[in-house]
């Protein structure tokens, strides 16, 4: 079993099938997570409709019983004329009174008592008796937390709007109702106004048997009802909370809203409904209940995915054996060594062996006889139009058409070319029309087409296709083509026109398809003007970063404008390199390394060009300003007194020998072999470079700044500055200018 093991491990086959096995198991998890998200979100949705449900069925309940009272107080309102009365002025109306209330208390099961208070009489009635208002105060009516007083001011009050006293004891020979054989002990007190005039008063007693019964949360010790009016609590059944301030200072008074709220670090869930008679009534239910649920649903999933993971294992074993199995078989059959277990490594050679030898032994496939038709094609090896038509139809390539062209393609990164080769096969084998081949150029990084059709608006557009797949799917895509040809005899110049075009792709913009019709050849080849190298020269050896770019953009603005081909640019660009062999040849720079980095066939565009010669410049800057501290110290004295007093028009090389105690000979040769050029010569390119720099930042005049840098004579310093720099001061300010 060991060795099993160990066979395992060293060929991977434990690691896929672990892989496999986690993979099982991910999925299992992820089921998982989703059953329980799936659970959690039923549970919670059931415990939110469970908790409106019930508080919908006693806001219901209350606000029907509210509407009776709403009933009664405008019933009294039409018959104000047989209700509003003195006493002592109309007893006989009193009779009337008496039994119309009468018949309001004995018909609602909402309310125990109701009394009816004229404002500008002494007594007030119920459905029994009248009582003078002094003894209904006193004894007739006597709440725990209200006194008479408060008592008298809310039956007297004139406000249209309800008030209601919250759920306390009461007594008295009045609360006493009739129509009871046990008597409340505590009750909710309504007071309404009797429109329009509110000169009276309907006091409806609600008795604490009907909030037991509406608000009962026996059935559930965690939940807690209340009904509040104005934000304060009226009556409340429950105990999960004592304090019922807490509550209403956390509540979010809104129409038919549940949330989550903690009072005293217990988490509850609050449902709220608006009633239309001003009441708000509230479930507060411990989230435990929730949570219970939830607990008690995870032992059934863990037991479900228990139940799925046993058969999965099940099968991943089976699948483990039968797959070892056969490896191993196959292992035996390969190396006839039946110590070799499950060896991949074998199986792969094994099978490499089988497709090469496949390969040697098969018939030549389609694909090969259109790549060597093509080849073919393009050397001019058929002798006539008839040869090619009949090769082309064996290759399976119907060549019979009256035009064809040859197409270049081209993709330095080359990452998806391969893909787009085929997504343009495939293109143009769906095509009725038009068809043709590609090959791969290997030696030249390049695929070739030959697209054959009757119909140059149709092959125009086939092209426009390749390119636009081209463009899509790799990075720097370059495609050419020639012009379209009929003569079958004339396929070499037609790779050679579409060759042409393709060279040209860098000075052209090869966002577009290049054309060798849109070719401008050049017959003769114009070489870099001196000065533009020897402004590249200084500005590497004085270490100026912004002159190499300036001086590079303006070599590469000069064979952009004089629309060099390829051929010239090459010239071109070996002339900088020899001259950078030249000018550092000491130096630490792998000149080899500088070559291939300059590598023309990794540049498509004058962009790519103007990158790489700015990357090599700054190599040589950052390899010479390391050499300099490896100068002798005459040498770096005679640098820093140049820069230092540069501006002396006496300064020479006689006085700087002289300055440093050395003969001149010896001062020349020397600098001659630390720095590549002449102690003269390095005073005249630090004076014509501050020149630059005072050009550029300053309006001095020419002259003045010919003798700030140590030239007294200023058409000395124009010559010298237009030698150095290939343009006179004054043309050299105009275009800084410009260039600003």
């Amino acid at each position: 079993m060991k060795k099993i093991i160990n066979e395992l491990k060293k060929n991977s086959l434990l690691g896929y099938l672990l892989q496999f096995c986690a993979i099982v198991i991910l999925i299992i998890l992820v089921m998982g997570a989703y059953l329980y998200q799936f659970y959690y979100n039923t549970i919670y949705s059931d415990f939110l409709n469970a908790n409106e449900s019930d508080l919908s069925a006693v806001s219901n309940r209350h606000e029907n019983d509210m509407a009776i009272v709403d009933n009664v107080v405008s019933q009294i309102s039409l018959s104000d004329h047989s209700v509003e009365f003195k006493l002592r002025e109309v007893p006989t109306k009193s009779i009337a009174l008496k039994e119309q209330l009468h018949r309001y208390v004995s018909v609602s099961q909402f309310f125990s008592q109701i009394f009816f208070y004229y404002h500008e009489d002494t007594y007030l009635y119920n459905h029994a008796t009248s009582i003078d208002i002094r003894r209904f105060l006193s004894e007739g009516i006597v709440l725990a937390e209200t006194s008479s007083e408060e008592l008298y001011g809310l039956l007297s009050n004139n406000e249209s709007d309800m008030q209601v006293l919250k759920e306390q004891d009461i007594d008295g020979y009045l609360s006493k109702s009739s129509k009871n054989t046990t008597f409340d002990t505590a009750a909710v007190v309504y007071f309404r106004r009797v429109a329009p005039k509110n000169t009276s008063t309907l006091v409806f007693i609600v008795g604490e048997t009907y909030y037991d019964e509406l608000l009962n949360c026996e059935a559930d010790e965690r939940k807690q009802n209340f009904i509040l009016y104005d934000k304060q609590v009226i009556v409340t059944r429950g105990d999960l909370i004592s304090d019922s301030e807490s509550l209403t200072e956390k509540l979010i008074y809104m129409e038919d809203t549940q949330y989550q709220i903690t009072i005293d670090g217990k988490k509850f869930l609050v449902t709220m409904r608006e009633g239309e008679s001003g009441l708000t009534y509230c479930t507060l239910q411990s989230m435990k209940i929730f949570q219970n649920k939830i607990l008690t649903g995870q032992w059934g999933i863990l037991f479900l995915l228990l139940i799925c993971s046993i058969p999965a294992s099940l099968v991943i074993v089976t699948l483990s054996r039968k797959l070892s199995g056969r490896i191993r078989a196959i292992n035996v059959l390969l190396s006839e060594d039946e110590d070799a277990y499950y060896n991949l490594e074998n199986i792969e050679t094994g099978i490499r062996t089988l497709v090469e030898s496949n390969k040697e032994i098969s018939v030549e496939s389609l694909p090969l006889r259109r790549t060597r038709f093509i080849s073919n094609f393009i050397r001019n090896e058929y002798t006539d139009r008839a040869a090619v038509i009949a090769a082309g139809q064996k290759a399976g390539i119907a060549v019979d058409r009256k035009y064809y062209i040859v197409v270049l393609m081209g993709d330095r990164e080359n990452s998806n070319e391969g893909k787009a080769h085929k997504m343009m096969l495939t293109d143009m084998g769906q095509r009725e029309n038009e068809d043709g081949f590609g090959i791969h150029l290997i030696n030249k990084n390049q695929s070739l087409f030959v697209i054959f059709g009757d119909d140059i608006p149709a092959l125009e557009t086939l092209l426009q296709s390749f390119f636009q797949i081209g463009t899509e799917y790799c990075e720097d895509f370059v495609m050419s083509v020639s012009v379209f040809h009929q003569d079958y005899m004339e396929a070499s110049e037609a790779y050679l026109e579409a060759d042409t075009a393709f060279d040209n792709r860098l000075l052209v913009d090869n966002s577009r398809i290049l054309r060798f019709a849109d070719v401008a050849l050049k017959e003769r080849v114009d070489l870099l003007p001196d000065a533009c190298l020897q402004s590249l020269k200084n500005a590497i050896r004085f270490g100026d970063e912004t002159e190499a770019e300036k001086a590079i953009l303006e070599i590469c603005t000069y064979l952009k404008s004089n629309g060099q081909s390829l051929l010239t640019f090459r010239i071109l660009y070996n002339d900088i390199i020899n001259m950078m062999i030249r000018e550092w040849n000491g130096s630490s720079i792998n000149f080899e390394n500088i070559y291939n980095v300059f590598a023309l066939s990794q540049c498509l565009t004058i962009t790519d060009f103007n990158d790489i010669l700015c990357e090599v410049c700054s190599k040589l800057m950052n390899s010479k300003t390391a050499n300099d501290a490896e100068k002798s110290d005459m040498v770096n004295k005679a640098v820093d007194y140049m820069k230092a007093n540069y501006q002396e028009a006496e300064l020479n090389m006689s006085s700087l020998a002289e300055y440093l105690n050395v003969s001149s000979v010896t001062l020349a040769v020397e600098f001659k072999n630390a720095m590549g050029i002449s102690p003269s010569e390095y005073l005249a390119i630090n004076r014509i470079e501050n020149a630059k720099r005072l050009l550029r930042n300053t309006q001095l005049k020419i002259r003045e700044v010919s003798a700030m840098v140590g030239y007294e004579d200023d058409h000395v310093f124009t010559r010298r500055f237009k030698k150095y720099t290939g343009r006179t001061p004054g043309q050299y300010r105009i275009e800084n200018q410009k260039s600003l």
